[in-house]
């Protein structure tokens, strides 16, 4: 390099050096399975079948609901950004969403997600947080959003599950003893 730094339009165009109709394919999965916390809150439920994985399924669906709200409710209207397929003249491959870029709202919520099982179990928040990453990898592959999109998304999400299980384990006082007891096992 020239010692020139990368601009998030150089990072997104450096992505599509691995497209392919293969690639596109995975990309759209990815990213359209965390839609409206789909896969996260699937995952939550099965969890909440387990004694074993109950609290890690009860933190994953406040977690990844309290990062929707601060992602989408305060956040996005809040900085109103443009998202990358509106200011590159590029045609997206996935429906175009309708609102504001920052921060990314799938990997907030993959992130919240993540967070919440590493902090229960650190081998399945791992595979989760590989996942996660993943996503984010996706959005931008799909010029849905800005490197610094994903970003503040991940540090949203991670922040956001962080509040919430410090809340539940030490405010309310039905899920004290049940997260404790859970996160020990």
């Amino acid at each position: 390099m020239n010692g020139v730094p990368m601009t998030g339009e150089d990072i997104l165009w450096a992505i599509q050096g691995i497209s392919s109709p293969a690639s596109d394919s995975v990309m759209v999965f990815v990213s359209d399975s965390v839609t409206a916390g789909l896969l996260w809150f699937v995952m939550a439920a099965v969890m909440m079948c387990s004694p074993r994985y109950r609290a890690m399924g009860m933190a994953v669906v406040v977690s990844v609901c309290v990062t929707y709200l601060v992602t989408d409710a305060v956040l996005k209207p809040l900085f109103d950004t443009m998202r990358p397929f509106e200011t590159m003249d590029v045609q997206p491959i996935v429906p175009a969403p309708d609102n504001a870029s920052f921060p990314s709202g799938h990997t907030a919520s993959s992130f919240a997600a993540a967070t919440a099982m590493f902090l229960f179990d650190r081998r399945i928040g791992s595979v989760a947080g590989a996942y996660a990453c993943l996503v984010g990898f996706s959005r931008m592959y799909l010029f849905m959003h800005w490197p610094t999109d994903v970003v503040g998304g991940a540090l949203v999400g991670i922040l956001c599950t962080l509040s919430v299980v410090l809340l539940i384990r030490r405010r309310i006082p039905c899920f004290k003893g049940f997260c404790e007891d859970a996160g020990n096992q």
